[in-house]
């Protein structure tokens, strides 16, 4: 009997020590050993997802999402379009860049301008934004910060899709310090009758340029007389790039093709001035262009980005020894214009169907053509001081290199009277 009761109480110790012992191994939430959410990890089995049908500036966003997940972590991610054949589902696992045909719940109507927004739903990450250019500039920035946090990353290096984490990536682009805003403008060499005198169109041009704050400008007929002026006007605030006149080292007759850039941004790396013809290193024409002609450059350092870029400006003759001279100013820049971001501006005395323009676009990108938001109320340049008003545009500002053009604009502004004969003319460059 003795042995009996001794038994039954060990046995009940047992089970009370086994129950115990299952409530000590249940978590305790809000406790330290509360287990951690790792994510979902990007791996192979991953799709990038844009459109089928979509711009450019879109195709390259999704292109920079997927090139940077296989390049970061040695993955081989597809890039797909959205489009499906009837026997097919989408997959679970997408990273859908822009509006796609993917039945989500994304809102993409709360996107402010300038905005753009990472979501995500179930193992679906979505990145979306304002509009094509805002997604195209905010990819490098939204990967940036992916890789940067440490909460997206798991303990062996992977990449970590969280919905809280990810979906706080979301913001506004950071793009202003990239922005080049550039501008040309014919300042006309002459006096000219009905108020149209240089100092009454001197005073005009500084309100314009006030008005539109460029970064850098490529001024074509330029004399002593009009570089006197821009030195006393903009002094404080641009460095004042003359180049050699047309005339000659040395001379101060002819025309210059002066360029303007902000003091408190770039720095000078070297500039100079050459004629366009079979000797541009001394002074000389083409037997068919009844003026000497040239080509004013700088090489400069962006400060903001720490960028060195190649702006370059120049007047043309009118008819076909334009495009000689054009091809002049390829051949002479050819390095440069394949090393540095560059940036033409000038006036072609050409028009869009000709040779001239034709060989600029093949070698650059006319932002006219190609800027994402064109503003342009007009499609001439020059005006004859209004005379004109269905000419065509023979005033140019070209780009080539990792750049975007945001903006394109004709300069049609009054201040009590015209500025010039022709229109000046602006674009906005967002260096990659």
């Amino acid at each position: 009997m003795k042995f009996r009761l001794i038994s039954f109480i060990m046995a009940t110790v047992m089970l009370l020590s086994a129950f115990a012992g299952c409530a000590s191994k249940e978590p305790q939430k809000g406790g330290e050993n509360d287990p951690v959410d790792e994510g979902l990890a990007i791996t192979n089995e991953y799709t990038v997802v844009r459109a089928d049908i979509c711009d450019d500036l879109t195709k390259d966003a999704a292109i920079a999402v997927r090139d940077r997940l296989n390049r970061e972590l040695s993955l081989n991610i597809a890039l797909k379009t959205d489009y499906l054949t009837k026997d097919q589902e989408p997959s679970a696992k997408e990273i859908i860049v822009g509006k796609t045909n993917r039945e989500t719940e994304f809102d993409r109507t709360v996107i402010n301008e300038n905005e753009y927004k990472v979501a995500v739903e179930g193992e679906k990450i979505i990145i979306d934004a304002y509009d094509s250019l805002t997604l195209y500039l905010a990819i490098d920035e939204i990967m940036d910060k992916w890789f940067g946090s440490e909460d997206l990353r798991g303990a062996n290096g992977s990449l970590l899709v969280k919905e809280n984490e990810l979906e706080a990536l979301s913001s506004t682009p950071s793009v202003e310090h990239r922005c080049i805003k550039y501008m040309s403008q014919n300042l006309r060499y002459t006096d000219d009758p009905n108020g149209n005198s240089i100092a009454a169109r001197a005073s005009r041009f500084q309100k314009l340029v006030d008005d539109y704050d460029p970064d850098i400008i490529g001024t074509q007929e330029t004399t002593d007389r009009w570089n006197v002026l821009l030195d006393k006007m903009f002094k404080d605030e641009y460095v004042i790039f003359k180049g050699y006149s047309r005339d000659g080292k040395g001379q101060t007759t002819g025309e210059y093709g002066t360029i303007l850039y902000r003091k408190d941004r770039f720095e000078f790396i070297k500039g100079g001035t050459f004629w366009l013809s079979d000797t541009p290193n001394q002074k000389s024409k083409y037997e068919e262009s009844s003026h000497y002609r040239i080509c004013t450059y700088v090489i400069l350092n962006d400060k903001n980005t720490d960028t060195e870029i190649l702006f370059t400006n120049v007047h043309l003759s009118g008819g076909t020894v334009a495009e000689k001279q054009i091809k002049v100013m390829g051949e002479v820049l050819k390095e440069e214009l394949a090393k540095y971001p560059a940036f033409l501006t000038g006036d072609f005395n050409a028009h869009p169907d000709s040779g001239t323009y034709l060989y600029a676009d093949k070698i650059m990108d006319d932002a006219y053509t190609t800027a994402f938001e064109n503003k342009a109320p007009i499609k001439y340049t020059a005006h004859d001081y209004g005379a004109l008003t269905n000419a065509y545009r023979i005033d140019w500002c070209f780009y080539s290199g990792n750049m975007v053009c945001r903006m394109y604009n004709t300069l049609t502004d009054s201040y009590g009277g015209y500025v010039s004969d022709h229109y000046g003319i602006i674009a906005e460059c967002i260096l990659g």
